[in-house]
């Protein structure tokens, strides 16, 4: 029985031999490769012992804690190949709560991918560039800061050849890396927000929004119905009330209990697509909603009017003096708004008009709260300045210039 089976087994591997001789070679460049992501734009990081990125920066403030130290930072953004006149690829900027901290979110990679995701942040006590992380294979959208000020809520975009779903993420930006993922999404994430406990969200396509605790981030999302399809979201500064809003319809919501309670539902009017907003008061009473390129309306109760035809995309609001400022499409301007009262700006001023001069778009605008009324102005190639709202000329103060 033995000599049988050793004979067999002789025989096969005689037959396998002959197969595998027969067989064409495999050659090296069949191989699937992983798509690489191109490397674009640049982030220089020089070893530099006795640099402080956090001097004069109160402590415990967000501009402490991710300022990094012993380090200089040059940045040299990707390039936007879809703007006739170039630009920076940024796809978010975000200010923390306590107003101390400006991260932008650059794209790198090709245009059409695949992509990582590079986050720039800068320290506005010092006005110091004070951090870089990068986020391999990661193309993000839009970013949240949480409440502590150290820990981002991001959507990620689904990236098939990288085997990349779209999802959300929670980024540690103390740490430099992703520290949770919600499970797949089927869709495309159209909004998010959170208020450091939960987080909600809605996809393009869908009349639903979604909520996930923060602390079950991988669990199933909780679903309820909406009118609004791929709604954009607005979240309360209290972190109570969400207003979900789209084309045609706007609804808010009492978001402190468990399960979301609608307060009111109004119709917008016809034609007017907002694609972003700004809260007006603590609890989103009044809000004001826009259609970048187009008109903005001011919401109060139930009440609607409007502010401004050819608005931009981006704008702030101080809550201590009533103060909104809202890009126009014109010559890139900024108009003031004393609210509530106001109809039309009470001042109009370009930046472009600022030394130093440029021909630069506004991309994003935040305040920034003190004695003299301020705020913090990204351009759309990177350029960040500190615009000083003064009663006849404005002054602007150059926090970071691109090379």
């Amino acid at each position: 029985m033995t000599l049988r089976f050793l004979s067999g087994a002789t025989a096969l591997l005689t037959a396998w031999t002959v197969l595998a001789a027969e067989l064409p070679p495999i050659r090296a460049d069949e191989a699937v490769e992983r798509p690489r992501v191109q490397s674009t734009g640049d982030f220089l990081v020089i070893e530099a012992p006795g640099e402080n990125n956090a001097i004069d920066t109160p402590r415990g403030t967000t501009a402490s804690r991710l300022s990094v130290s012993g380090r200089v930072y040059r940045w040299t953004p990707s390039d936007d190949t879809s703007r006739v006149t170039g630009g920076a690829a940024l796809f978010d900027a975000v200010q923390s709560p306590d107003e101390s901290f400006l991260l932008l979110g650059e794209r790198v990679g090709a245009a059409d991918g695949p992509n990582s995701s590079r986050l720039i942040g800068f320290n506005l006590f010092n006005k110091k560039l004070a951090s870089g992380i990068t986020l391999p294979e990661r193309k993000l959208g839009s970013l949240r800061f949480l409440p502590s000020g150290t820990t981002l809520l991001a959507v990620e975009k689904a990236q098939p050849q990288l085997a990349r779903p779209d999802r959300l993420l929670l980024i540690d930006l103390a740490a430099g890396k992703t520290v949770a993922e919600s499970e797949a999404l089927d869709r495309p994430v159209a909004a998010a927000e959170t208020n450091g406990k939960k987080c909600w969200f809605t996809l393009e396509g869908a009349n639903q929004f979604h909520s996930l605790g923060l602390r079950e981030f991988g669990a199933s999302p909780k679903t309820a119905q909406t009118l609004v399809k791929g709604g954009k979201l607005l979240l309360s500064p209290d972190g109570s009330t969400l207003a979900i809003y789209g084309s045609g319809q706007l609804e808010i919501y009492d978001v402190g209990a468990e399960l979301p309670r609608l307060l009111r539902a109004m119709p917008l009017p016809e034609g007017f697509t907002p694609d972003w907003g700004l809260a007006l008061s603590e609890k989103l009473d009044e809000l004001l909603l826009v259609e970048s390129g187009r008109n903005a309306w001011l919401v109060s109760g139930k009440s609607l009017r409007p502010l401004a035809e050819k608005s931009g995309q981006a704008g702030c609001y101080d809550f201590s003096d009533r103060r909104l400022l809202l890009t126009l499409a014109a010559d890139e301007t900024i108009g003031l708004y004393q609210l509530p009262a106001a109809t039309a700006p009470s001042m109009m001023v370009s930046p472009r008009r600022l030394k130093p001069f440029n021909r630069n778009d506004n991309f994003r605008l935040f305040n920034r709260s003190g004695k003299e009324p301020q705020a913090i102005l990204v351009d759309h190639r990177g350029n960040v300045s500190i615009l000083e709202i003064r009663p006849r000329r404005w002054k602007k103060t150059p926090v970071y210039q691109i090379p």
